[in-house]
């Protein structure tokens, strides 16, 4: 792995070797946390060109009494779009309970 620093202010790792199978794992040790944490007007990306299932897949393993994942924003929306005439779906598959919560004049549309 090499950090390519050719785009102006921009900082690329890239995997330096022809295996089609190179992995890049990050990891932090024991409880500490990985923290992305871009400035001003900045943004965190995650992009897959994956065209198989679960191209991006989120995961917290392990057992949490609370939320085990949060979007949480202090001031603005949150977005989940599925584009696509066939595989433009989205499920919601709770196994216990399912909560849905707003205020300021909510609308639910479903159909």
């Amino acid at each position: 792995w090499t950090f390519d620093k050719s785009a102006a202010g921009t900082v690329t790792l890239v995997a330096t070797d022809d295996d089609t199978n190179t992995a890049l794992t990050i990891q932090s040790s024991g409880t500490g946390a990985l923290t992305l944490n871009p400035t001003g007007a900045g943004q965190v990306v995650l992009t897959t060109t994956n065209t198989s299932a679960s191209a991006l897949d989120l995961n917290a393993n392990g057992t949490v009494a609370g939320n085990a994942i949060t979007l949480d924003t202090s001031d603005g929306g949150i977005a989940l779009t599925a584009a696509g005439a066939s595989n433009g779906d989205i499920t919601i598959s709770p196994t216990d309970d399912f909560s849905l919560n707003g205020t300021a004049g909510s609308v639910l549309s479903i159909g």
